[in-house]
């Protein structure tokens, strides 16, 4: 599975910002039917002026035989320096085979403004993965 999120946040003092973000994942990169798109509010706590702490809730909706019902999101991310972040993700799914399933996903991922150069890569290598003919 793969996601990213694309959004704003806005500094309100020393200590808190406020935002959000649109959000997109793919279960799997060679079957376009499984895919997952929402909308997140963010929080961001700053600890110290290189350690901030995320919590970002949202609605999501998914595509695929899963169903297609709007449901919950949320992600809970530690960032040093906004280059490298410690995230958690927890989504709630209903499956027509399976019904409720909370998915939960942990790692690392960059920060804003290494993302836009790994997204890119990241992107071209799954076009390039899945077969793609240019």
């Amino acid at each position: 599975m793969a996601n990213a999120d694309l959004g704003l946040m806005v500094n309100l003092s020393d200590d808190y910002a406020l935002g959000g973000s649109l959000y997109v994942g793919f279960e799997d990169f060679t079957d376009p039917g499984y895919w997952r798109f929402g909308i997140k509010a963010r929080v961001r706590r700053w600890l110290t002026p290189w350690l901030s702490l995320d919590v970002a809730p949202g609605i999501m909706g998914y595509s695929g035989e899963m169903g297609g019902d709007l449901t919950f999101t949320s992600q809970f991310s530690l960032s040093f320096r906004d280059q490298l972040v410690l995230m958690t993700q927890l989504e709630y799914l209903r499956y027509d085979e399976y019904g409720r399933v909370l998915d939960a996903y942990a790692g690392l991922r960059f920060g804003s403004q290494p993302a836009l150069g790994a997204a890119l890569l990241s992107g071209l290598l799954a076009l390039f993965a899945s077969g793609w003919d240019y």
